[in-house]
């Protein structure tokens, strides 16, 4: 373990999670390349600055290194967005928007691309594979009954309490309708889009 705060710096350890922390805050695109070496230097510094206040007998120093790195991290980007004078990148898909005269979440109006980049996850399907995969629907959905394609019509911006409402017809019935449609679906051959 370190003995001193050039030790504490220099220790391979330490030199990793800074390295990997500010790769990180450039890859998030929070600074840019260039900044990554300022950011690295600066990181030391919080740790030589904090380096009287570690205790050995309270806990090992690795987790006191990563606090204080991630402690110093936010306090960055909070200096960086202040400085920016901007408000955070993240906004919640609870957030009410206003479309076409009507109140709706945000999340109603992000499509699957935008909802896949936003979680970080890859797209299952390409864009021939989706096109064949709505014009099979398209052809299942037609051969179902009316009152059926109207809830999934409805499905796209109303709940299952709203649609029981809007419908006048119970709840329970909704969920037996949604069934049918599942095992009309799985029958078709379209069990994995389900």
């Amino acid at each position: 373990m370190p003995t001193s705060a050039e030790e504490f710096v220099q220790d391979p350890f330490t030199r990793g999670l800074i390295r990997r922390k500010s790769y990180r805050l450039a890859n998030d695109g929070i600074i840019s390349y260039d900044e990554r070496e300022c950011i690295e230097q600066e990181l030391k510094m919080c740790i030589l600055q904090s380096w009287p206040k570690f205790d050995a007998s309270l806990g090992h120093f690795k987790s006191y290194v990563t606090t204080v790195v991630e402690n110093s991290i936010v306090n960055l980007i909070r200096r960086s967005q202040a400085a920016k004078n901007c408000p955070p990148k993240v906004v919640s898909l609870n957030t009410q928007m206003q479309q076409d005269g009507r109140t709706t979440q945000l999340a109603q109006l992000v499509g699957e691309r935008e909802l896949d980049n936003r979680l970080g996850r890859q797209s299952r399907l390409n864009d021939s594979d989706l096109h064949d995969l709505k014009s099979d629907l398209d052809t299942e959905i037609a051969k179902l009954p009316t009152e059926q394609q109207t809830l999934l019509n409805l499905l796209k911006t109303h709940s299952l309490n709203e649609l029981s409402q809007v419908m006048d017809v119970p709840r329970t019935t909704l969920i037996d309708w949604l069934a049918c449609i599942r095992e009309t679906f799985e029958k078709a051959g379209l069990q994995k889009y389900i």
